[in-house]
């Protein structure tokens, strides 16, 4: 059994994944057209070209909810016509990874994982469209220097810093207030903003109601948090996005209740009588990196979808090196 093979929850879902598995290759083996079939028995609402997908869920009487209804950076969304290249490799790439088409031995959740990250990758494309023009080449442009600008990006601070939250982030608080781009020294120093524009932010978060109170303590709770739904919203991406410390102390310049409390508390609620000790100060979260368990996270989801160039290589590149986690951190 794989090392992969761990992310099943239990022996009886990893027998019921590998029967669907087995299913779905002796149908398309008996499949004279020899073409790929994209309408498999797990897909039990939906097609290519959906917003939403609901599949079974292997051993057990519950669905899996996929969601392709993704903002993109530019301001398209991942279902509009233009991004109809990027959406067909992502949803061709998830039905060959769930049918076992690709040496890939991962249970449903991871699965879903691996199509979040894949939107992520979509999504820096799009920011570098110069470079990689995502909207008439799909992921093909990708190469072996990109993945690894890519990955020591997310080294530095996950995909907040190599989607570069807190860069959109400011450019959305200047439009919002000034009607104009934010200015290249304030996007270039995020922590060092100008007071004016920061006391700014404030009023527009505080006259919008988009604060919204953080638990740091059982019983006590204090209205000031910046809404991280409000933020997910106009980024494109999950509220949950927002946990890497260096974002938290970058919001926390903007979260005036805290006042000069010098630890970082989560936005999720916290049940635990004291602070935990992996609470981290303001000053520190600031250039705090990815640890290594969660980078080789990220290296290994890259894997799962460098892997389908075996099945779909006009649609994901080939010509990429093996990628070793710790030959990238050192």
């Amino acid at each position: 059994m794989s090392q992969n093979s761990k992310k099943i929850a239990n022996p009886e879902e990893h027998a019921a994944l590998l029967i669907e598995q087995a299913i779905e290759s002796l149908s398309r083996a008996l499949d004279d057209r020899g073409s790929h079939d994209y309408s498999p028995s797990w897909l039990r609402s939906g097609e290519m070209g959906s917003g939403a997908w609901e599949t079974s869920y292997p051993g057990q009487h519950k669905t899996l909810r996929v969601s392709f209804d993704h903002m993109l950076p530019d301001g398209s969304n991942l279902l509009d016509l233009e991004n109809e290249k990027l959406l067909a490799t992502i949803q061709r790439l998830a039905i060959h990874l769930r049918s076992g088409h690709i040496s890939v031995d991962i249970g449903p959740d991871r699965w879903l994982a691996t199509i979040t990250w894949t939107k992520n990758l979509a999504s820096y494309l799009i920011l570098n469209n110069e470079i990689y023009e995502p909207k008439s080449c799909g992921f093909t442009l990708l190469d072996e220097n990109g993945v690894k600008a890519l990955l020591e990006d997310i080294s530095i601070g996950s995909w907040s810093h190599a989607l570069m939250f807190q860069e959109r982030i400011l450019e959305h608080f200047h439009q919002s207030i000034y009607g104009t781009p934010a200015t290249f020294d304030i996007t270039e120093n995020p922590f060092e903003l100008p007071s004016k524009f920061r006391e700014s932010i404030i009023q527009y978060l505080t006259k919008n109601k988009l604060y919204m109170k953080s638990s740091i303590e059982v019983g006590k709770h204090i209205q000031g948090l910046v809404s991280r739904k409000y933020l997910a919203d106009i980024l494109g991406t999950h509220s949950s996005a927002f946990q890497h410390p260096s974002m938290r102390s970058f919001l926390r310049q903007f979260e005036p209740n805290f006042g000069d409390n010098k630890l970082l508390f989560s936005s999720r609620q916290n049940c635990a009588n004291h602070v935990s000790h992996k609470t981290r100060f303001v000053e520190d979260a600031a250039s705090h990196t990815l640890g290594v368990k969660a980078f080789r996270n990220h290296v290994q989801l890259l894997k799962h979808v460098l892997a389908g160039n075996a099945e779909l290589p006009d649609y994901i590149p080939g010509r990429l090196q093996e990628l070793s986690a710790t030959q990238l951190l050192n």
